[in-house]
């Protein structure tokens, strides 16, 4: 998503809606790095481009997975859904890299199931996230995108917080109808 004005930025590859599907690791951090191994996380994103003040601004919407383990009982697990709006900025380093920062606001629903005390607990909270990374363009609306997210909610009272990173691929219908309007 290069959200670039045309006198400060070079091509916009990511004009309109962008969608990303992403995965990688999540990183437990804080109280409750002693309770839960690290786990792995999947996406879908939909960005879009809404230029506000130097056209390089964007909104997000979209929803993840995350799924981890229980340290002492590798068949106890805690499973998160959650959906998520946010907004932030971009900045053309090059005419096919992009770096971004955002905030995002979450809605967390948790999974919590114990093989040693049988237990199935559910709840829904509110999460908040502040992230960064870049994409990068490929051509035929195909790109690649990196994101780093620091993420937290409560659970129990307590701050329950990930570091997450994602990896994953991009794809921008308006930038697929240029190159095959540019090759023509």
């Amino acid at each position: 998503i290069a959200l670039g004005s045309s006198s400060l930025f070079s091509e916009n590859n990511y004009s309109g809606f962008t969608f990303t599907l992403t995965a990688g690791p999540t990183y437990v951090t804080g109280f409750y790095d002693e309770y839960f191994t690290n786990g792995i996380t999947a996406g879908f994103n939909t960005y879009y481009n809404f230029p506000v003040f130097i056209s390089n601004t964007y909104f997000k919407g979209g929803f993840s997975y995350y799924g981890y383990n229980l340290d002492e009982s590798k068949k106890s697990d805690l499973r998160q859904f959650d959906f998520l709006a946010g907004a932030g900025i971009f900045y053309t380093l090059f005419s096919w890299v992009d770096l971004m920062a955002g905030i995002d606001f979450h809605g967390i629903y948790s999974n919590l199931k114990t093989y040693n005390t049988d237990r199935d607990e559910n709840t829904v909270k509110p999460g908040i996230s502040y992230n960064a990374g870049a994409m990068t363009y490929l051509g035929r609306g195909i790109g690649l995108c990196v994101l780093a997210d620091y993420r937290t909610t409560k659970i129990s009272e307590k701050d329950f917080s990930t570091i997450d990173l994602t990896a994953g691929l991009t794809y921008n219908y308006n930038s697929y109808r240029n190159d095959i309007e540019q090759s023509t």
